[in-house]
């Protein structure tokens, strides 16, 4: 802990006023191996699962895209139509979401809601790992240590 804590530089006197260790380290406690077996990790440690088995789950120096909210089409609720056109719009509108995002070419995408079965097969064809329901917190250390921006919503690609 004391290694860790050494490790934090403060940048400025406005940001030594605001920074508390706390907020920056974080001990996590397995529940096997000895204490000799233990060691510092520079960066942040979390563990999600990838959203298809035939994603792969590791990547060394990846790039990552945040993104908060969901990505899922948002149907109209007092419109009527044939169930066809929904389902058409649906598909048009996720294949242009994932064009945009594999446009970017993150190798990761950590998606804060749910993302459709459709959205989910097209990201797995274009080669990109997804993984789901990352908490706001995770997600806003993420990119405190990676220096990424966190998107809102997929329109903002």
């Amino acid at each position: 802990a004391r290694t860790a804590a050494s490790s934090l530089r403060v940048t400025s006197a406005q940001t030594a006023h605001r920074m508390h260790p706390r907020h920056y380290v974080k001990i996590k406690r397995l529940p096997w191996g000895a204490r000799e077996e233990s060691r510092g990790v520079a960066g942040v440690v979390c563990r999600r699962n990838v959203a298809h088995r035939q994603m792969r789950t590791s990547a060394a120096d990846c790039r990552l895209m945040l993104l908060r909210g969901r990505l899922e089409y948002q149907r109209e609720e007092n419109r009527l139509s044939s169930i066809e056109t929904v389902i058409e719009q649906e598909h048009g509108y996720l294949r242009m979401t994932v064009q945009r995002i594999a446009a970017a070419q993150p190798d990761v995408l950590l998606v804060g809601g749910t993302v459709s079965r459709l959205a989910r097969d097209l990201l797995l064809e274009a080669g990109i790992v997804l993984v789901l329901n990352v908490r706001k917190t995770l997600m806003d250390r993420i990119a405190r240590a990676t220096g990424a921006e966190v998107l809102q919503s997929a329109d903002d690609i």
